[in-house]
Formats: structure tokens, sequence, C-alpha cells
């Protein structure tokens, strides 16, 4: 597994943490000790203090995978709907012609391939016949696409803390939000159009050119 998959449940939530902490700032009639004692009401126990920051660590790495489920899920049912594709992902959204290209490579001659054959044969292609540099470059974009895109949903359910704690929204919460939420979805798109865009190029390159480079290095 690679070392940015590692930690990236844990951004969503802490970007849905910040979206709190801004609404706090803005709202002049709560404090976060206030927010603190609402969940920590014991007397000074240190036993009592170290669960809690245990089951704190232990529900943001929950937290953050939960996140991510329900991004992945909206985005492909998305997908279906709008898109009638069975998925997000770029080896749903090839042309028939990057298929064909695939299929040449990994099947067996004359043998055609469709949509969901040509799904699998991306995925065989991206992590076994690409370059390993490349495909890592191609990994790390698809995992900004991950993290941004639900950074994004983080920032969107951070409103459902925001009214169980009774944290005024101001207009300067919902701006600030908005603000930071664009940027995430900006750095997902491009990330996304990336990732295909890689694909489709080293689909069309001439793999026996690259073979040859690397051997000669």
């Amino acid at each position: 597994m690679y070392e940015d998959r590692k930690i990236r449940f844990l951004y969503p939530p802490f970007i849905l943490i910040i979206s709190l902490l801004i609404g706090l700032y803005f709202d002049k009639c709560k404090s976060l000790l206030d927010i603190i004692q609402q969940f920590y009401k014991t007397d000074n126990n240190s036993y009592e203090m170290i669960l809690v920051l245990i089951g704190g660590g232990v529900f943001i790495l929950v937290l953050g995978f939960i996140i991510e489920v329900i991004t992945m899920s909206v985005l492909r049912w998305r997908a279906k709907l709008f898109l009638k594709r069975r998925s997000y992902t770029v080896g749903d959204a090839l042309e028939q012609k990057d298929y064909d290209k695939l299929g040449r490579f990994l099947l067996p001659d004359n043998e055609g391939i469709n949509k969901e054959k040509g799904f699998y044969a991306s995925i065989i292609f991206e992590s076994s016949l690409v370059p390993k540099e490349t495909h890592n470059w191609i990994a790390r974009r698809w995992n900004s696409f991950n993290v941004s895109s639900s950074s994004c949903s983080a920032i969107i359910f951070s409103i459902i803390p925001i009214l169980i704690m009774h944290i005024k929204i101001t207009p300067w919460w919902i701006i600030i939000n908005l603000i930071i939420g664009f940027f995430f979805f900006c750095n997902a798109l491009h990330a996304w159009r990336e990732t295909k865009g890689m694909v489709v190029f080293l689909i069309n390159c001439d793999q026996e050119k690259i073979t040859k480079y690397k051997s000669e290095k």
C-alpha cells in the first residue's frame, strides 16, 4: 500500500473539524470550551481523559472511512444515473477505440472487448504494463482525487454537527466553506482528468519503444 493511501482517511475528518472551528470562531455565543464540556464532564480524571483521546482517534479514522464510502457511493450513483457508466473510475470512461487497443494488448487475437472487459483490462494495463514511475504518478493523482472529493463531502457533512451543537451558521462560515470546497472540487476534477489523460496517452504509446528505452538506461 502506498504511503499516502495509509493516511488519506485522516484528511476529511480534519477538514470537517476545521469547518467546525471556523463556525465557532464566528459564533460569538459559543466557544471551544463549551463544546469540550459537552463531551467531557468528569472531574480531572486522567484515566478517563486518556480513554476519551483514544476513542477520539479511533472515531476520526472511522469517520474518514465513512465519509469516503459515502462520497464514492454518490459518485458511483451519479455515474450510473447521469453518465450511464458502471462507476466514476477512469476505466469506465474510456472511448471504444481505447478499449479496442487494450484488447489487442491483452486478449487473444480477434476477441472483442466491451466496456466491462475494458474496465478490467485498463486496471491490468495500468498496474502491470505501465512503467513503475508512471504508475506511481497515476496512483498519486488518483489518491489526490479521492482525498479532494472526500474533503468536499466533509465540508457538506460539517453542517450536521454544526446543527447538533447549536453553532450559529453565519454568512462568513458559508463563504469560507464555499471557497475551500471550490478549490477541493477543482483539484478533484483536475486530478481525475489528468489520470484519464495519462491512461489514454499510455494506451496510445508504443509500448515496445518504452520497454526498449527502459532496458537501455
